[in-house]
């Protein structure tokens, strides 16, 4: 029986040898390809589960900072409004003192020539 099958081989071309080599090779491999396939969809489902699990922890952490944040923005505009106002008072009393010392410099002009020719009657008198 070695014997024919040895005859039937040394009678086949190059491609009929090919082709059944190819053919074997193909139905030795193909239970390799149904597993290479089922891992990958394995492979796809985890990295589908990782990606959705992912995305919701990013949207918690992005909820979580934006809402800091926003209480960091609050906190920080109170208290500029309440520097704004402290400021605003401390430059109104000061405008208020400047434009006194003004009036009371504007009045010691005004009387400044009367001062200064009584000044002069009085070094006259002496």
């Amino acid at each position: 029986m070695a014997k024919v099958g040895k005859e039937v081989l040394k009678r086949l071309t190059a491609p009929e040898l090919r082709e059944i080599v190819r053919e074997e090779l193909t139905t030795a491999l193909q239970p390799l390809t149904i597993k290479i396939e089922e891992m990958d969809k394995r492979i796809q489902n985890q990295i589908s589960e990782l990606d959705r699990r992912l995305t919701a922890k990013i949207d918690e952490v992005d909820k979580r900072l934006t809402a800091k944040i926003d209480d960091v923005d609050k906190r920080l505009t109170a208290k500029i409004d309440e520097a704004d106002k402290r400021m605003t008072a401390k430059i109104d009393e000061m405008d208020k003192r400047i434009m006194s010392e003004i009036s009371m410099l504007r009045a010691e002009l005004q009387y400044a020539p009367r001062v200064a020719v009584l000044e002069a009657k009085l070094s006259k008198t002496e």
